[in-house]
């Protein structure tokens, strides 16, 4: 009796050393997986960043070209009234 009690003791014992080694097992992949997301999110970070400056740049060309077309705006209707003009003096003269 003692001795089967002592078996099943030892047996248990053997059996929680195997899964506290599945365990290990479990958290080491574990700490691989935390790790290569760790570099994904760092790769993700970099690019959102390069994505940023290059959104503000092409803001910044935007605002560009818009201030570009409001002086060709005003431009195109100097020169327009200055046609209306001519054509006006011609037909009356």
């Amino acid at each position: 009796m003692l001795e089967q009690t002592s078996r099943r003791r030892l047996d248990t014992a053997h059996n929680i050393e195997k899964e506290i080694g599945k365990l290990g097992e479990v958290f080491s992949r574990f700490s691989s997986l935390v790790a290569q997301q760790a570099e994904v999110v760092e790769r993700l970070d970099d690019d959102v960043e390069g994505a940023l400056g290059e959104v503000e740049m092409g803001h910044a060309e935007l605002l560009k070209a818009q201030e570009v077309l409001r002086g060709n705006r005003a431009l195109f209707l100097k020169v327009f009234a200055v046609l209306i003009a001519l054509i006006v003096l011609f037909v009356l003269f």
